[in-house]
């Protein structure tokens, strides 16, 4: 199991966040990570134009000294997003991360794009997983001699939080891996739409019956779906969402 290192937000004016950033890195293992004369990749995220939910940019800089120290020449870098937005494409993913305060007076390196300028710069890795069988990887990720990840944590809906794993797993893929992680894997429908009249009606869900009540006729045309798991959502108004 991996060893976790923490640092409070306690500041005085000789141990503040950026010191304090630099002692935790330290303590990771940085110093093995980076070679002389390494091009090294700090993986953030530049966050939504606006928001405060990324690593700061002055704080990326006490990183970016730091891979200097060790003779590295750092860059910092994100992949373009599939839904569209701020950050779907590298030009507008730029202009976000400089709005954002990413420029080389405050985070102290170069802003790449990883996936190039539509998210088709990439390298196919050919992999013996149980769902898959090859992994695209962002080409900036992928060429760098060492990437160092810089993750704020997040919250999940489905699972929970959201740290340095996803940075990794889908924040190194171009839009069209991460679709493959979203997307790909479909739900099994376990019921048909069921037409209702005044009398109910019943429908099955693997093998088990389950009534439905009557509902006023002018509800005569509502539907029934069984979801994924195999529940079944209540009755809804014809025209309704």
């Amino acid at each position: 199991m991996s060893k976790v290192f923490f640092a409070d937000f306690r500041c005085s004016a000789r141990d503040n966040i950026f010191s304090k950033t630099k002692k935790l890195m330290l303590k990771a293992g940085a110093r093995e990570a980076v070679a002389e004369k390494d091009i090294v990749a700090l993986k953030t995220h530049f966050g939504e134009y606006g928001n405060i939910a990324h690593v700061p940019a002055p704080v990326l800089r006490a990183l970016v000294n730091l891979v200097k120290e060790f003779g590295g020449k750092p860059f910092i870098t994100d992949t373009n997003t599939l839904y569209r937005g701020s950050r779907h494409n590298a030009v507008d993913h730029i202009e976000n991360a400089v709005l954002n305060g990413f420029v080389m007076e405050t985070a102290g390196a170069p802003v790449i794009i990883a996936d190039g300028l539509k998210g088709n710069d990439y390298r196919t890795i050919p992999v013996d997983f149980t769902h898959y069988r090859e992994l695209k990887v962002a080409s900036a990720i992928h060429d760098a001699d060492a990437v160092i990840v810089v993750s704020h944590v997040k919250g999940h809906e489905l699972y929970g939080l959201g740290g340095a794993m996803k940075n990794v797993a889908m924040g190194c893929t171009p839009p069209s891996g991460k679709q493959t992680i979203h997307s790909d894997l479909k739900p099994r429908v376990k019921a048909l739409i069921v037409t209702l009249g005044e009398k109910g009606s019943q429908i099955r869900v693997d093998g088990k019956a389950i009534d439905v009540p009557a509902v006023p006729a002018r509800l005569s045309r509502a539907a029934v779906v069984a979801g994924a798991s195999g529940s079944v959502r209540p009755p809804l108004a014809a025209g309704c969402p």
